[in-house]
C-alpha cells in the first residue's frame, strides 16, 4: 500500500438502524479495521441506533446521531422520540445526514444495507457528493441474504434503487459469498450495478484479549442465549426462557440470557421471574464481548440476525438457530442455507414447543464439542478494508466529469407507510 497517496483520507459513515443493532455494529467492525489504517485521518459515523453509547469507538472517529425511528405495535416504522410525522421524521433525518456530509467533506461514503436510506433519507446527501464532490467514492455494503428474492426485487423496483445502483453506487460490497447467495441472479441486478459487485466473505469478529469469565459453573454444561437487539425477541425469548427452565430441571448447565437493550419490559420480566426461581439462568440486557462469551459457551442458541451468525461462524461452539420468519424469511433463509452446509443446527420456534426444543438441545449437548470446518470464507473485515483501500489510493479520486444519467432525476418512489 502506499501510505503517502492515502494521507489524510476520512471516511464517512451511513448505517440507519431503525430497529436494532446490526448495522451499526457492522459498520464499527469495518470502522475499527480501517481505524488501523495509517493514512485515514478520521471517521465520521451517522446512524439512527439508539445504542451509540454501548459499544467501544475506534480512534479518531466520532458520530452523529439520527432522530431515532422505530416500528409500532402493528410493525410500521414511526418516530420513536419526536412528533413528527414518519416522512418529516427522515426528511429532518436527511437532512442531518446533508449536513454531515457537506460539512466532513469524505474521501469515501461507505452505505450500510439501504441503498437510499431509511425512506429515501440518503439520496440528498448521495446527490450532493456526485454533484460536488466528484473525488469522493460512494460504496454500498450489502449482507448477502436481504428477504425472499422476490420481495426484494419488487421493493427496488418501487423504490428507484436500481437507478441508484446502476448510476451513484462506485462499488457495491458483499459481505458474503455467492455460494450462499448469487446477489446479481437472484435480486434481478442492472447490468451495470452487477459489474460493480465485489464479494468479501463473511465478517469474522474477535473476542475481547482479556475476555470476561463465565459466571462460577464447575461440572455444569454452558448454554448462551442471545438475539441481538432484543426488539423483535419476544417470542424468542418466551420458547428459550420455557425451555431453559425445563432442562435446569434435569440438567447441570449454566445459562446466560443477553436479551439486547430493545427487549420490551414485559418479556424482560418474564425472564427475570424465570430466573429468580432458577439461580442456573442468569439474564443480562447487554454483554460487551458476546464472542468471547459465545467461545466459552458448549451451545449458543439464537435468531439468525446476520452478525450473530458472523459470531457464531467464528467460534467452535455448537449452535442452534431459532430464525424470524415474519414480516421477512432473511433469518429463516439464511438458518436454512447454514444447516445445508452442515454449520449450525435450526428449527422453526413455531413449531417447536418448550419441551421438543428441550430435548433437541439436551442430543446437541450430549454431542459434546463442535468442530466447525471454516467452508465459508471468513476474511470479510480484511477484504472490506482492502477492497476501501483500492478506493481511497485509486488514481480515479481525479475529478470526473459527472454521469451520463444526472443522479439527481433519480427520485425515492416509496410508500412512506410502509419503508423497509
Amino acid at each position: 500500500m502506499n501510505q503517502e497517496s492515502l494521507s489524510g483520507r476520512r471516511i464517512l459513515y451511513y448505517a440507519h438502524d431503525s430497529f436494532g443493532l446490526g448495522h451499526l455494529r457492522r459498520t464499527l467492525a469495518i470502522a475499527h479495521d480501517m481505524s488501523r489504517e495509517p493514512g485515514v485521518e478520521s471517521q465520521l459515523v451517522v446512524t439512527g441506533s439508539p445504542a451509540t453509547a454501548s459499544f467501544p469507538w475506534p480512534a479518531r472517529t466520532d458520530f452523529v446521531k439520527l432522530p431515532v425511528i422505530t416500528k409500532d405495535a402493528q410493525g410500521a416504522y414511526t418516530s420513536r422520540d419526536l412528533p413528527l410525522p414518519l416522512r418529516e421524521a427522515c426528511r429532518l433525518r436527511g437532512s442531518l445526514l446533508l449536513a454531515a456530509g457537506r460539512h466532513y467533506a469524505p474521501d469515501l461514503l461507505l452505505v450500510d444495507h439501504s441503498p437510499l436510506g431509511l425512506g429515501g433519507e440518503a439520496l440528498p446527501l448521495l446527490r450532493f457528493l456526485k454533484a460536488h464532490r466528484p473525488r469522493c467514492r460512494i460504496v454500498l455494503g450489502l449482507r448477502d441474504v436481504i428477504d425472499e428474492p422476490e420481495k426484494v426485487r419488487r421493493a427496488w423496483r418501487a423504490e428507484g434503487v436500481y437507478d441508484a445502483m446502476s448510476e451513484i453506487y462506485d462499488q457495491i460490497l458483499v459481505y458474503g459469498d455467492p455460494s450462499m447467495v448469487d446477489v446479481a441472479r437472484a435480486y434481478g441486478l442492472p447490468e451495470q450495478a452487477a459489474r460493480k459487485l465485489h464479494y468479501v466473505g463473511y465478517l469474522r469478529r474477535q473476542a475481547a484479549v482479556d475476555p470476561e469469565p463465565w459466571p462460577a459453573a464447575p461440572g455444569r454444561q454452558r448454554i448462551l442465549v442471545t438475539a441481538g437487539g432484543g426488539g423483535d425477541a419476544s417470542d424468542f425469548f418466551r420458547l428459550t426462557g420455557d425451555t431453559l427452565a425445563l432442562l435446569a430441571a434435569g440438567r447441570r448447565i449454566s445459562a446466560r440470557i443477553i436479551t439486547g437493550p430493545f427487549l420490551p419490559p414485559v418479556a424482560r420480566m418474564t425472564l427475570d421471574t424465570i430466573a429468580a426461581a432458577r439461580p442456573e439462568i442468569r439474564v443480562e440486557p447487554f454483554c460487551p464481548d458476546l464472542v468471547g462469551a459465545m467461545n466459552q459457551a458448549d451451545l449458543v442458541i439464537s435468531m439468525g440476525g446476520y452478525n450473530t451468525a458472523c459470531e457464531i461462524l467464528s467460534v467452535p461452539s455448537r449452535a442452534l438457530i431459532l430464525p424470524r420468519t415474519s414480516p421477512r424469511r432473511e433469518q429463516a433463509i439464511r438458518a436454512e442455507r447454514l444447516s445445508q452446509l452442515g454449520l449450525v443446527e435450526t428449527a422453526l420456534p413455531e413449531r417447536t414447543s418448550p419441551a421438543q426444543l428441550a430435548a433437541r438441545i439436551g442430543v446437541l449437548l450430549d454431542a459434546g464439542p463442535g468442530h466447525r470446518e471454516p467452508l465459508l470464507p471468513m476474511d470479510g473485515l480484511e477484504r472490506t478494508s482492502a477492497a476501501l483501500r483500492r478506493l481511497l489510493v485509486d488514481d480515479r479520486l481525479a475529478p470526473r466529469p459527472r454521469a451520463a444519467a444526472d443522479p439527481g432525476r433519480i427520485q425515492p418512489r416509496l410508500v412512506w407507510e410502509g419503508v423497509r
